[in-house]
Parts: C-alpha cells; sequence; structure tokens
C-alpha cells in the first residue's frame, strides 16, 4: 500500500516516526486522513505492536480530553478515557493493573513498550499529553478509494508541535525525563545528563518514584542511578526547584 500504510481487516495504519505530543500527534494522523490509532482487539494489538517495535513507548487515540474532528480541548469533568475516533466503541483495553481508564487531570494514554520486564511492559499507561512519543495513524480501508487523495496534508500542511520534551522523553510534573538505556558509572550518567542540559534525577515524591519505577528499561540487574551525591547528601541539581530533570539507566 502506498505511503507507508499497511492493511489490517477493516483498517490501514501508519507508523509515524516524529515523536509529538499526543494533540500534536492526532493532528498529524488527521491531516493523514486518519485518526490516532484505536485498538479494539488483541489481534490488533499485536499487529500494531509488531509495526512500531518493542523499544519505545507510543501514543494511542485514547484520552480524557474532548475530542471532535479537527481538535481536542481538556474538561475537567470529564475523567474516563475515551477514543478520539468517535466512530470507535471498543470494550477491549489492556492498561497497567496499577493504572485505570480514568484520571482527575489531563492524560493520555500510550503502550509502555521498552519498560523493565518487571514493569508490565507492553501495557497501556496514562500520562502527560506533553510527553514526546511515536505513534501509529489509523484509517478505514474504505475511506481513500483507489485514484482519490486522502492526506489532507496533499494541499497544505502546517505540523503542530506540541511536546515540551525532546523526542521519545517523559513529562512529569513539569519536568523532563529521559531513560537511557545505556549502563554508565554514575559520574559519566551525570555528565551523559548534563550534555541534555538536565541532571540525574532527584526522587521528591511518592508518585515520582512510581513513575521512575513504571518506565526504567530493563537494566539487566543494575539499579539505576539517581543524582544524589553520597558525600555532600545532596542532590547533583542542587536545590529541588529545576524545571528540568532526566534520569539515566
Amino acid at each position: 500500500m502506498a505511503d507507508g500504510w499497511l492493511s489490517l481487516g477493516f483498517s490501514c495504519y501508519k507508523k509515524m516516526v516524529t515523536p509529538n505530543g499526543w494533540l500534536g500527534a492526532r493532528h498529524d494522523c488527521i491531516w493523514e486522513g486518519g485518526d490516532l490509532v484505536s485498538i479494539a482487539s488483541p489481534d490488533e494489538e499485536a499487529f500494531v505492536k509488531e509495526q512500531m517495535g518493542d523499544d519505545d513507548p507510543f501514543w494511542i487515540g485514547l484520552s480524557n480530553l474532548k475530542c471532535d474532528e479537527a481538535w481536542c480541548r481538556y474538561d475537567k469533568e470529564q475523567k474516563k478515557l475515551t477514543w478520539s475516533d468517535v466512530r470507535v466503541m471498543a470494550s477491549y483495553s489492556n492498561w497497567d493493573s496499577r493504572q485505570v481508564g480514568s484520571a482527575d487531570e489531563e492524560s493520555c494514554a500510550y503502550v509502555n513498550q521498552g519498560a523493565h520486564r518487571d514493569n508490565q511492559p507492553g501495557k497501556w499507561r496514562h500520562g502527560s499529553c506533553g510527553s514526546s512519543l511515536a505513534f501509529m495513524c489509523e484509517r478505514p480501508l474504505n475511506d481513500c478509494p483507489e485514484g482519490w487523495p486522502c492526506a489532507f496534508k496533499d494541499f497544505s500542511y502546517n505540523r503542530v508541535e506540541t511536546s515540551y520534551c525532546d523526542p521519545f522523553d517523559f513529562l512529569f510534573d513539569d519536568s523532563c525525563y529521559h531513560f537511557e538505556g545505556m549502563k554508565k558509572v554514575q559520574w559519566a550518567a551525570e555528565r551523559f545528563c548534563r550534555g541534555r542540559k538536565g541532571h540525574l534525577t532527584s526522587v521528591l515524591s511518592v508518585d515520582e518514584g512510581n513513575f521512575l519505577a513504571a518506565h526504567m528499561r530493563d537494566a539487566g540487574g543494575f539499579q539505576p542511578f539517581v543524582g544524589l551525591r553520597k558525600k555532600e547528601n545532596e542532590w547533583f541539581d542542587g536545590k529541588p526547584t529545576v524545571s528540568k530533570k532526566l534520569t539515566a539507566v
């Protein structure tokens, strides 16, 4: 199928290689003539994961935003996560057992590929919509008959960037987190983080600790570093008021 689209059943799917925030990802999919992928069965989920690969997390079309055909807006009254494609009424789900499909703040769903094997890799989670993740678009098979234009971007296209973080980094509580898979000694890990204009992470709350634990890559038996200097008994980033923190394992 042309332009990177693959077919399964009654839908076509396209892996998007440039990460974006959830809203920007949906905007990209709409301009491709589809929507963010919706997953309605284990077979469909297995197909999508195979196309996306098992190294990085990726967005799916679930959020607690209220969406119309063009855009989505946060409504504090809507806590349940629903599909952005209004044609989908899927009852299938594959949530991480520590999360449910609802949230008290603006949240968007992703498949947690690439996580530690003890932390339920491949399960669905929800978090800040401003994270920078890969994504897949989906459209009905019969929406683009042969010989007819499908993507609106064939006429004009202005890409919208809605992520606050670098590609494949997570936004959590106003800070960006990079989960590095390469093992390093602590001083080298800190130097790596400084090269990304950050520091080894400082863990300042139970929620932050739970977030980190759920996204650590498989460290092969090694414990990930955090940014605490043992001699000085202080964080690498000094006072816990920095706006950007990163972690390496």
